[in-house]
C-alpha cells in the first residue's frame, strides 16, 4: 500500500488558519477521544491495542442462555505496557494511513512534498497556542520546548522537525524554546529502536546546560509504538529533567485491533475542532 500523494494549493498568502482548513477539508485530522465506548488506553490517549475474548452467558431471543464472545479492551495498549521515559503525552490527532500518516511520511522521505511542513506547523502551532495551558495545568510549567531531532546522517543532514518549527517565526511559549538540546546518537538497529525505548540514543548537546528538575516538553511528528519519543524522553530524565511529550500524530491501525476508534472518530461532525484537546 502506498502512501497518499497531495497537490499544493495555491496558497502564497494563505495563514495559518488559512492551512489548518484545508488540513481539516482535506480530511486529514482526526479528534483524539477519551470518550468512546470501547474505551482508551489511559497512556497515551487512543491508541491500537491487543484486546482479548471472552465467552460469557447471555440469554438469546427465546431467553435461554447461550453463549456469545465479547471483545474486550486492556486499559493500556500493547506499547505503552511499558510507558518509560514520559511523564505524560497527548497527541494532537489521530493518524490513519490515507489520512495525517501519508502527510507525515511523504514531508519526512519525499522532497517533492517538502512543502507539507507547511501545513504540519500550521497544525502544531495551533494547538499549542490553544492548549499550551491545558498541557500546564495537567503536568505543571513547562521550563522548556524542544524537538525530537533526526540524526545528522539520516537524509542528509535534513532534519524534519527542526524544519516544521522554522517555519514559524514566533512560538507559543516565547522564551522556552531551545530546539537544539537533544542529538541523536545511535542509527544502529532502527526497527528495534521503533519498537521500544532505548537510553542511549539521544544524549544532551554538550554545550547545553544543567536541565535538573526543569520540565520538558518533546515535540514530534509521530508517535507509533513511541519508541523515539521514550527514547529522548529516557534523555531528559537521565539529565534530571521531567518530560512530556506532544506528537502531531498518533498512528492507529484500521485493522482490528484500531478499527473501533477509527469508527468512532470518523463519525464526528466536524471530525476535528482546534478547540479540543484530549487532556482538557
Amino acid at each position: 500500500m502506498s502512501y497518499r500523494k497531495f497537490t499544493r494549493p495555491i496558497s502564497t498568502n494563505w495563514t495559518t488558519r488559512g492551512w489548518l482548513n484545508w488540513a481539516m477539508e482535506e480530511g486529514l485530522l482526526l479528534d483524539v477521544r477519551t470518550d468512546i465506548p470501547e474505551g482508551v488506553c489511559a497512556g497515551c490517549y487512543g491508541g491500537t491495542d491487543t484486546g482479548y475474548q471472552t465467552s460469557i452467558p447471555m440469554p438469546d431471543e427465546s431467553g435461554f442462555p447461550t453463549h456469545q464472545t465479547v471483545v474486550g479492551r486492556w486499559p493500556r495498549c500493547y506499547p505503552c505496557n511499558n510507558f518509560d521515559g514520559l511523564d505524560g503525552f497527548v497527541p494532537i490527532s489521530y493518524s490513519i494511513h490515507d489520512r495525517l500518516e501519508s502527510v507525515i511520511w511523504r514531508a519526512k522521505n519525499d522532497n517533492a512534498h517538502r512543502w507539507l511542513n507547511v501545513p504540519l506547523a500550521c497544525i502544531l502551532h495551533t494547538f499549542l497556542d490553544r492548549h499550551l495551558e491545558c498541557i500546564e495545568y495537567r503536568w505543571g510549567p513547562v521550563d522548556i520546548i524542544t524537538v525530537v531531532p533526526s540524526h545528522a546522517a539520516a537524509r542528509e543532514g535534513w532534519d524534519h522537525m527542526k524544519d516544521l518549527i522554522s517555519r514559524f517565526r514566533t512560538w507559543p511559549g516565547n522564551g522556552l524554546w531551545e530546539p537544539h538540546l537533544l542529538e541523536k546518537v545511535d542509527l544502529s538497529n532502527a526497527k528495534t529502536r521503533r519498537d521500544r525505548p532505548h537510553a542511549n540514543l539521544f544524549q544532551l548537546m554538550p554545550d547545553k546546560g544543567a536541565i535538573e528538575g526543569q520540565r520538558v516538553l518533546l515535540l514530534d511528528d509521530t508517535f507509533t509504538t513511541g519508541g523515539t519519543l521514550r527514547s529522548a524522553g529516557l534523555a531528559v530524565k537521565a539529565a534530571g529533567g521531567h518530560p512530556i511529550a506532544v506528537s502531531i500524530g498518533r498512528q492507529v491501525r484500521n485493522d482490528q485491533y484500531g478499527a473501533h476508534i477509527v469508527a468512532d472518530a470518523l463519525r464526528r461532525d466536524p471530525l476535528f475542532d482546534p478547540r479540543r484537546c484530549a487532556i482538557h
